[in-house]
């Protein structure tokens, strides 16, 4: 992430010393404050089509989070519950569509999540 950040930093800073970026919006002047804006502009944007990316790299992040929390507690049973439990707290969508899951999702869908967990146990127990 902090290497993504100075990506951004510096793609921003070049971003606003070029004078295309003023012209393409009728600004005179380049005025840094309106540079800023703009690049906000355009990388709010394009954030939308990255936004898969991000989700997917996060969802192998849980993955991982996921079989380490089996691994130091020796059991899933107590993470299944907890997920169980918040589901049915938060009324969360069990079975999400494939696409909407690819594209917003930061966790594995729940089933999917427990599905994952339970097959890690058996694995273990065998």
């Amino acid at each position: 992430m902090v290497a993504a950040s100075l990506l951004v930093f510096y793609l921003a800073y070049n971003l606003t010393a070029m004078p295309a970026l003023y012209h393409a919006f009728g600004l005179p002047e380049a005025p840094v404050y309106a540079g800023l804006l703009l690049v906000a502009l355009y990388c709010s944007s394009s954030g939308f089509f990255v936004a898969p990316l991000g989700a997917a790299v996060m969802r192998r992040y849980e993955r991982e989070a996921d079989r380490m929390a089996v691994e130091l507690t020796g059991t899933s049973s107590h993470m299944v519950s907890a997920l169980k439990r918040l589901a049915k707290d938060n009324l969360a969508n069990v079975h999400p569509h494939p696409f909407y899951v690819w594209f917003y999702y930061s966790h594995p869908p729940l089933v999917e999540r427990i599905a994952r967990l339970q097959c890690m146990q058996t694995k273990k127990e065998a």
